[in-house]
């Protein structure tokens, strides 16, 4: 019998013999059993009382610490999520106790797989029961093994702003900014970058750190000090290079190093991300950054979410990127990677004017194929009154060009003008499209028809019916999605008839 049907089998029994399943197929050598296993137990987690709870998750806290497969740790502990909150506040803190603070080597048990399981299980448990052991998890930010860190950052990034109001969210900010610029695994600098990004959003003030009590015990104290109170010492005026040293400061500025030098491709794509997550002034400083990032680096993934980062600090910058973008499209630069990058970053700049999609509607005739596609998904973005003039443009694009990917990017585009055009202004264009030697220009007649709607049809049904043999696919697909179908009369019934003996 296979994994599957024990577990469908073990859903029709009563709860005790689920529990008993359960307990059987965890120490099972087959780990898709075992992953069965976990979720089972999360399916009947809500059913069970305290005491099956609190003796199953003593179980699963093990498999989420020690299995071997990563599907199965993390199903373990998905089971444990859906206990009760005493349950999960125990777990937690075994996870933390037990895992966090492994130190063994075995053959079976490394200190690196154990810990890293544990950083794992205790992001997924969330903030409410993992923020209690915040500074056990501050420990594994500076482990020896990269996988530790790794999941380590991972963790602080799924909880997010609510570690900024820790106490000792200083000195974790402070952490993961070192790992910015100074470890050496790229991963490992990507995911910091990530885990700044997901706890600074908003650029939060972090608590000042808690006063020290003076020991009791100590006898050696200054009689100046004891005899001067606060309110004899004037208050120390914050100077600019207080804010300089704000741990948020010093992080922003290692993100920007890094996204300006760094070699690997996955760590500047990570700090243009943060930056945007960030925001605030002290990211709006690092604007003129984001921006030659977003014109000039070679990576398309690095561009695009500079642009988008810039587009989340928004206000009047945003608009003068859009402006300085648009000259790049205007002809005065005539290098097609700058072209390209000009209408990558529009794209992600939201709804644009008038003057900026008569800037892209250009670009729908230049000579490289992955900036037609972007000028023409990129209209998407405009007003669809500022869309309205470029119809005829699309449809040339969609019926004319050799790039299958550029062709589906206008019809996209003519689709959200649907109901707008006039059909008969295509006409020509549609029935020369459909006569068409090339499988190219059929295709997207085809195609344009379908995002026209079912006026665009009718005029040119005998057409697709002359296509249907070289073409059959295609043409049924558009005729069934756009024309209505026909009522059928129901048949009547015929009367049985009974046969006399």
């Amino acid at each position: 019998m296979g994994s599957e049907e024990q577990a469908e089998v073990s859903m029709s029994m009563g709860l005790d013999a689920q529990l008993d399943y359960v307990s059987r197929v965890l120490v099972s050598l087959d780990w898709s059993q075992r992953r069965k296993g976990c979720e089972v137990a999360a399916m009947i987690g809500t059913q069970m009382g305290s005491a099956h709870m609190e003796r199953l998750a003593g179980t699963l806290v093990g498999v989420a610490l020690m299995d071997g497969d990563a599907e199965v740790r993390q199903a373990a502990v998905q089971a444990i999520v859906t206990f009760n909150d005493d349950v999960k506040r125990e777990a937690a803190r075994r996870i933390a106790e037990e895992g966090l603070r492994y130190e063994l080597e075995s053959l079976h048990c490394s200190r690196r797989n154990v810990k890293s399981a544990a950083c794992a299980a205790i992001g997924w448990l969330g903030p409410e029961f993992g923020l209690p052991y915040l500074e056990i998890l501050q420990d594994c930010l500076k482990d020896k093994s990269s996988l530790v860190k790794k999941r380590a950052m991972a963790a602080l990034s799924a909880w997010g702003p609510p570690v900024a109001s820790q106490e000792i969210a200083r000195m974790v900010v402070q952490d993961l900014g070192r790992a910015v610029i100074g470890d050496r695994d790229p991963p490992v600098r990507a995911a910091a970058c990530d885990a700044l990004g997901s706890i600074l959003e908003g650029a939060p003030d972090l608590p000042l750190p808690l006063p020290e009590e003076p020991d009791e015990d100590d006898e050696a104290v200054d009689a100046v000090d004891v005899l001067l109170d606060e309110e004899s010492l004037p208050a120390r005026a914050r100077t600019e290079s207080d804010e300089e040293m704000e741990p948020l400061n010093i992080a922003i500025r290692y993100i920007t190093r890094v996204l300006q030098s760094d070699d690997y491709a996955s760590v500047r794509r990570a700090a243009a991300s943060a930056l945007g997550s960030i925001g605030g002034d002290v990211c709006v400083a690092q604007a003129e950054c984001l921006f030659v990032v977003t014109m000039q680096d070679s990576d398309k993934e690095v561009r695009l979410r500079a642009a988008t980062s810039l587009t989340k600090l928004g206000g009047r910058y945003s608009q003068q990127i859009a402006e300085a973008l648009a000259m790049a499209l205007e002809g005065r630069d005539k290098d097609p990677f700058a072209k390209l990058t000009a209408v990558q970053a529009l794209h992600v700049q939201g709804c644009l004017d008038a003057q900026h999609a008569n800037t892209v509607g250009s670009a729908l005739l230049d000579v490289d194929d992955d900036v037609r596609e972007l000028a023409a998904l990129t209209l998407l973005s405009t007003d669809e009154e500022a869309r309205l003039p470029f119809g005829k443009r699309l449809m040339l694009t969609a019926l004319q060009d050799k790039v299958p990917y550029v062709q589906a990017a206008a019809i996209l585009a003519l689709e959200a003008l649907s109901g707008r055009l006039a059909v008969a202004d295509f006409a020509a264009d549609l029935a020369t499209g459909l006569e068409s030697e090339e499988v190219s220009a059929r295709w997207g007649a085809l195609k344009a028809m379908r995002a026209l709607g079912v006026d665009a049809v009718e005029p040119y049904s005998r057409e697709l019916a002359m296509l249907l043999p070289l073409s059959l696919p295609g043409c049924v697909a558009v005729m069934l999605q756009t024309t209505p179908k026909p009522k059928v009369a129901p048949k009547p019934k015929e009367k049985k008839k009974v046969r006399t003996p």
